[in-house]
């Protein structure tokens, strides 16, 4: 992965994809043939893992992401499948921040995703007939998540929406991933559910989320992953000031909601922008200003 990276002379995920068997059924091959054209009825992989490993101690690629929605719809040839399918899938995520030679690290199993009228074809393809999926999964294999998703891969915007729920959880799943990256431990708490619904396109991310938790604790960490006493400073201050221990804070009360709201950055694929939301949103929702939670989702 270093190697690569230096070669390049920039960030380049080392992805690796484990995919024992695909099936196609209705496949047009005088289509294939005749008109370069990919045509099925529908495409089904039983099985799939994906390892993702990534380094943040070089420079972004300067090149604009083709993993988004509007690279889909510029594919120089014609393709239309009617129905993508998912089976047993697994996603296991690495990412080597600049801050902690260690690591963070994060899974996706049982993972489940089923995608319709997946094509760059205007007959089939517009604002009243767009790509639609449906994911769910478990984050961690402790939290079990949903995912809805429609988007018109042919409108040069990169328009689409995105709504989800996350179901009961500690907190705490995610510090593996966000310890050695952002310095942050998560000492406590307990999502009891999170929903959101996200607009997005190639300006940005917007959208709600509401987010029922309690108990949430942070602890700031030093370059050590140790709370040092200027970070135990910091962190009264974060959990005294700004962060909402529980949503809602009384019983009987109603959710306060997360405003999502982020900047999108070309360079980085349309994952990268929905991670953004979901962070943004979930600072908000813990009490965090809008304006200082959109800039730590911004932060890579």
């Amino acid at each position: 992965m270093v190697a690569l990276a230096r070669s390049k002379g920039h960030q380049a995920a080392h992805l690796m994809l484990r995919m024992p068997e695909l099936r196609m059924a209705g496949v047009n091959y005088l289509a294939a043939e005749q008109d370069r054209v990919v045509q099925a009825t529908s495409l089904t992989v039983p099985r799939v893992q994906l390892y993702t490993n990534s380094d943040g101690r070089f420079p972004s690629n300067p090149e604009l992401s083709v993993v988004t929605p509007e690279a889909l719809g510029q594919v120089p040839f014609k393709f239309d499948v009617r129905l993508v399918r998912f089976q047993q899938a697994t996603i296991q995520m690495a990412y080597r921040a600049p801050r902690d030679p260690v690591p963070g690290t994060m899974s996706i199993n049982r993972l489940a995703i089923t995608l319709r009228n997946v094509s760059n074809n205007p007959r089939r393809m517009g604002p009243a007939s767009p790509l639609t999926g449906e994911a769910s999964g478990w984050v961690e294999n402790r939290c079990y998540a949903t995912l809805a998703l429609r988007a018109n891969v042919l409108d040069r915007t990169g328009a689409h929406t995105l709504r989800g729920t996350f179901q009961q959880a500690p907190l705490a799943i995610l510090n593996p991933m966000i310890v050695p990256t952002r310095g942050i431990a998560i000492k406590s708490g307990n999502v009891e559910q999170i929903r959101f619904a996200m607009q997005l396109n190639k300006a940005g991310a917007q959208g709600t989320m509401w987010a029922r938790y309690s108990d949430l604790k942070l602890q700031l960490l030093n370059q050590k992953e140790r709370p040092g006493l200027l970070k135990r400073l910091e962190t009264s201050v974060v959990n005294g000031v700004f962060l909402r221990d529980n949503n809602p804070r009384k019983p009987g009360e109603a959710v306060k909601t997360g405003q999502m709201t982020s900047s999108r950055e070309l360079r980085f694929s349309v994952f990268t922008l929905w991670r953004q939301g979901l962070v943004s949103g979930m600072l908000n929702s813990a009490g965090v200003p809008r304006p200082l939670a959109k800039k730590l989702s911004e932060s890579q």
